[in-house]
């Protein structure tokens, strides 16, 4: 009975019933959650990837043939998206020096930044 109600909700998603997605986030969220973190190991892009991909998911949910199938449709959109912002996160990590030459050679650069980020009647040139 249960995958009759699923079912309902899938199609009635499909035609942009704004309560069956909402059902549908709700019963998906935290498995989408918990499937993104398994790939990131972070909680913060976990969050941000599971939305991203629940948005993705919303937006091509007409493409679904099988409505039964929503549950691990999902979490495929959910991973490849995890992915992502897992590669993307891992790019941009600041680097921290690892000995007083390193620091001293990332000096002028955070240097730079400060500067940067003051007014510029306050910039010192």
């Amino acid at each position: 009975m249960k995958e009759n109600t699923e079912h309902d909700r899938v199609e009635q998603a499909k035609q942009g019933e704004p309560a069956a997605i909402a059902e549908l986030y709700r019963c998906y969220w935290r498995a989408a959650r918990a499937a993104a973190y398994g790939v990131t190991g972070d909680w913060s892009l976990a969050e941000d990837a599971a939305s991203e991909a629940f948005s993705k998911a919303m937006s091509r949910v007409a493409d679904l043939r099988d409505p039964p199938q929503f549950g691990p449709w999902l979490r495929t959109i959910v991973i490849h998206t995890a992915r992502r912002f897992k590669v993307t996160s891992s790019a941009h990590k600041r680097v921290e020096p690892q000995t007083l030459q390193d620091a001293e050679a990332l000096a002028p650069v955070e240097h730079l930044e400060q500067q940067e980020s003051r007014p510029p009647a306050e910039r010192v040139v």
